[in-house]
């Protein structure tokens, strides 16, 4: 009978109390035990709940690790540098009569357009007045009158004839005029002009080191210090200035290869300055979904590496693009979509008003490496300074021109290693097993085999029920009618 199997089980069971509420001498007794087992079981079921939303929730460890390359090299940063001025002075105020016009090759294609607005200004000086909001102030010849005159003939065509990128690119600064002939990597390796790399920003051109395009090699170095990276000197060309963000000198920017450059994300160095910038490496891992990090593994059109930066520029992009039909200068996707000008302006400011960067699919990359600069400057050059380039470059330039317009930019690892931050599961399923063993044995004094004795008595049970019907069906053959 099933009362039996019962008692049996209940005497026998590894599950601590329950033998107490069925063979307590006193009814009070057993029922202080159900009392106890059934307050011991909602707990047990409290928390096994508690376990179960635990591992689905996909919690994560952040783990710090200091790395020493085992070869001893650490991968050297790219190095952007950018001249707060946007326009040399000199390109600006050329006339197509100057002989140099032509082979700077600064006769854009709007240049006509410019002639027709007012003889009396150069190209350069015709482009900046309407390009730039303060145009009228910084070019010569010009006046808010000629300005909207100009504008007015720019947009007069049915597609677009002046091209700012082209502008920027054009009459922007040359890297090699900039160029003191002091280069060098990890104090053993001279560099060149040739190595740095043009690129082109909303700001304007600016030129990178070690960025790894057009199948250059990535330097590393295995020293420390700004000895152990990039030294050189820069001419910032004060003269020249025309436009910038009301100052004068470079903005540094130390990112990833392959990576977009934020500006955002420089410093600014100062002519006449010795900057030592110690840069502190920090390389991060993270989980893709389900975990909480939901980190992506996405691509960017037209950058090698994707960047949450990248990302969100990309996607103001596109919706200027869908809105407007143009591309925001300085994105190069996609390239055969012209680049937006005086004719796109106000819808260009109603698209940056109405944009929304949380509409944006922009996660965090699963694979990151981020650069930190300490940044220290002191006065450049010295005497001891100016003597030596005088000796070794035939540098002539006077004190005064110098500490109004060099600077000595040295780059370098602030310590020989990185920082690794990784992401790894925090609660496994035989964390989740061993949670729900675990209270099962604290408040229920049993284990997993206690589940089969279970299973065993059910088992009984069906075998007595079974044996009971073979009885009474032979009983009911046995006796007659």
């Amino acid at each position: 009978m099933v009362a039996p199997d019962w008692q049996t089980f209940a005497a026998n069971t590894t599950v601590h109390g329950l033998r107490y509420v069925f063979e307590s001498p006193s009814r009070f007794r057993r029922v202080i035990w159900l009392l106890l087992l059934l307050g011991a079981m909602a707990i047990y079921v409290f928390l096994v709940a508690q376990s179960v939303a635990k591992y689905y929730s996909n919690p994560v460890n952040t783990e710090f690790k200091e790395i020493v390359p085992e070869k001893g090299e650490l991968t050297f940063p790219a190095v952007t540098i950018c001249n707060l001025n946007r326009f040399v002075k000199t390109k600006i105020n050329m006339f197509e009569n100057d002989d140099n016009f032509y082979k700077m090759s600064l006769n854009l294609s709007a240049c006509e357009a410019i002639k027709m607005a007012n003889i009396h200004l150069s190209c350069g000086q015709g482009l900046l007045c309407a390009f730039e909001r303060f145009g009228s102030a910084v070019a010569e010849n010009c006046n808010e009158t000629t300005r909207q005159q100009i504008i007015s003939v720019l947009n007069s065509t049915k597609k677009p004839i002046f091209n700012p990128e082209e502008f920027l690119s054009t009459y922007g600064h040359d890297f090699e005029d900039m160029f003191l002939y002091y280069c060098r990597f990890a104090a053993i390796e001279n560099c060149t002009s040739a190595d740095f790399q043009p690129s082109l920003t909303q700001n304007g051109l600016c030129f990178t080191f070690n960025s790894g395009e057009n199948a250059t090699t990535v330097r590393g170095t295995r020293r420390a210090g700004t000895s152990g990276g990039l030294s050189v000197i820069l001419d910032v060309q004060a003269n020249e200035n025309t436009i910038s963000e009301f100052s004068r000198g470079l903005r540094v920017v130390v990112h990833d290869q392959g990576t977009f450059i934020n500006l955002e994300k420089g410093f600014n160095v100062f002519p006449g300055s010795h900057t030592l910038a110690r840069v502190t490496t920090t390389k991060r891992e993270r989980l893709q979904y389900p975990y909480h990090s939901n980190c992506t593994q996405r691509l960017i059109p037209g950058m090698p590496r994707y960047s949450r930066d990248g990302c969100f520029l990309q996607c103001e992009a596109n919706t200027t693009l869908a809105m407007c039909g143009c591309r925001i200068m300085g994105i190069p996707v996609p390239s055969n979509s012209s680049v937006c000008t005086f004719q796109h302006q106000f819808c260009e400011e109603r698209c940056a008003e109405s944009h929304n960067p949380s509409k944006c699919s922009c996660g965090i990359p699963c694979e990151e490496i981020e650069y930190t600069s300490q940044v220290s400057y002191s006065q450049f050059p010295d005497v001891g300074a100016a003597k030596i380039l005088k000796h070794l470059k035939a540098y002539n330039k006077s004190m005064e021109y110098q500490r109004a317009n060099l600077v000595f930019l040295q780059v370098g690892f602030q310590h020989h290693g990185y920082t690794l931050v990784t992401e790894t599961p925090s609660y496994r399923l035989g964390s989740l097993l061993g949670d729900i063993g675990g209270n099962m044995g604290l408040f229920l004094g049993c284990s997993l085999l206690t589940l089969f004795e279970f299973v065993d008595l059910l088992w009984s049970v069906l075998e007595s029920r079974a044996d009971r019907s073979k009885s009474i069906s032979s009983q009911e053959q046995n006796d007659p009618v």
